[in-house]
């Protein structure tokens, strides 16, 4: 924990001087250091608060100042913005339904998390050599977090000493399957081999660690971003796709086990009777029984308002949960549950409207991009949405997965100011004037129409 404790120190000071600095450079640190975690399953303010929640709460206060530093730049609001702002707008009357308020002021900050990036993103990223920056930097971090990872699969008691730092698990897998999406698109746009060797790297650690949803979200993203990128080629490329998925999943025995059914575990009646639900019954026929506890108590008697934000979290944390028969689980494992239950259909629409409006701007974005990082981008955008939306169905990507909750959005707010700054310079911040000033020379673009 101390190990953890001052890194976070060291990363929140290095992070408030490129604030005061050059916000263009905090913004590109807010994107590209969300694999950062410094310890997410140590508690460092006892129950209420652990590093990494510490290290949001961090992030949160300094995107705030950059938001008023970078409002000078005239910029108008995206779809995505505007939608994202009127589920922050519901969430906010749900906190005055919540019967525990710490949970639900708690969930609101989480939730802005990835409206705050989105909105630095369009406003600083404006420039091909800045954008060509964020790129290294994503690309780096999330190499180093696959190393680690990698360590620990191999050697964990090596690496069990530095895997605090960084997100590891389901937070990590997330965040690698939409980064492999970026890692195709310039692989498409520049012919780089080594961002497809990335994009492999990736993909073959979640295949090591036998994570279902990430396999599944990989494939989703991969069908979209052979529709964008190859067009009629696309229809010899997707069935060999997903016969190699379904291959995956039914002949490898670790992703066959845990398969939502297996003949060898529990039904819903017994684990409900047994009320011992735990980790790896959530893998198979637990997750249905849980999830129809949960809706039960909290979505179906108000569906469309739902029972008040942060409801089902204080359900869980307080131990109500174990007692209904959950075990000892903390979590839904669904964001789709948790959004119903805390804020209905109403709440759950808005956010799935805000992730569509942030493909379609990433759609707009490819239509009128004429340099690579900008069609890049916008390719990763539209495959993004998509993905997030599978890992949303099996891991509450708005809880604990909330650093990579952002990439959707900020991805499309990126491709978007770019497509707008073609031929032409937007306003920016004034101390950021020097950095769109550089060049870095760039291999050209091949005609691309949506």
């Amino acid at each position: 924990m101390i190990l953890s404790l001052v890194f976070m120190v060291l990363a929140a000071l290095f992070a408030a001087n490129l604030l005061f600095a050059r916000p263009v450079r905090f913004s590109l640190f807010l994107i590209a250091s969300c694999v950062l975690s410094f310890g997410a399953e140590t508690d460092g303010l006892g129950s209420l608060a652990n590093l990494s929640a510490i290290w949001l709460l961090c992030l949160l206060a300094l995107s705030l100042i950059a938001a008023g530093i970078l409002a000078r730049t005239r910029v108008p609001w995206s779809p995505a913005e505007v939608c994202y702002a009127l589920f922050l707008g519901w969430c906010a009357v749900e906190s005055l339904r919540a019967a525990e308020i710490s949970y639900a002021v708690r969930a609101l900050l989480r939730l802005s998390f990835p409206f705050l990036s989105m909105y630095l993103a369009r406003r600083s990223i404006n420039s091909e050599a800045i954008a060509s920056q964020l790129l290294g930097y994503q690309f780096a971090m999330t190499f180093g977090s696959g190393l680690i990872c990698c360590g620990m699969m191999v050697l964990p008691a090596l690496f069990a000493w530095v895997v605090g730092l960084v997100w590891y698990g389901a937070v990590f897998f997330d965040h690698a399957s939409i980064i492999a999406m970026l890692a195709l698109a310039v692989w498409s746009v520049r012919r780089d081999f080594k961002s497809l060797l990335l994009a492999i790297f990736l993909a073959a650690i979640c295949l090591r660690a036998v994570n279902r949803t990430t396999m599944m979200a990989l494939a989703v993203g991969a069908s979209v971003f052979c529709l964008l990128e190859f067009r009629k080629l696309a229809v010899l490329l997707l069935p060999a796709l997903y016969a190699t998925l379904l291959a995956v999943l039914l002949l490898i025995p670790a992703f066959r086990e845990k398969m939502f059914y297996s003949s060898d575990k529990a039904d819903d009646s017994a684990l409900l009777a047994s009320g011992d639900l735990d980790t790896k019954q959530i893998n198979n026929n637990g997750r249905f029984a849980m999830w129809d506890i949960v809706l039960s108590r909290f979505f179906k008697p108000n569906p469309f308002m739902g029972s008040g934000l942060g409801s089902t979290q204080a359900w869980f944390y307080s131990g109500a949960a174990k007692e209904a028969g959950c075990g000892n689980l903390k979590v839904e494992h669904s964001e789709y549950v948790r959004l119903l239950s805390d804020t209905g259909l109403i709440g759950a629409t808005l956010f799935i409207v805000s992730i569509g409006a942030a493909g379609l701007d990433g759609a707009r974005a490819l239509r009128r991009s004429r340099q690579p990082m900008g069609h890049a981008y916008a390719v990763a955008a539209v495959c993004a949405g998509p993905v997030f939306l599978v890992c949303m169905g099996f891991d509450n990507a708005l809880l604990y997965v909330i650093p990579v909750a952002q990439l959707p959005f900020a991805l499309s707010a990126i491709a978007l100011r770019l497509s707008a700054a073609t031929g032409a310079t937007l306003p920016v911040a004034p101390r950021d004037v020097a950095d769109n000033m550089r060049w870095m020379p760039l291999q050209p673009l091949r005609p691309h129409s949506l």
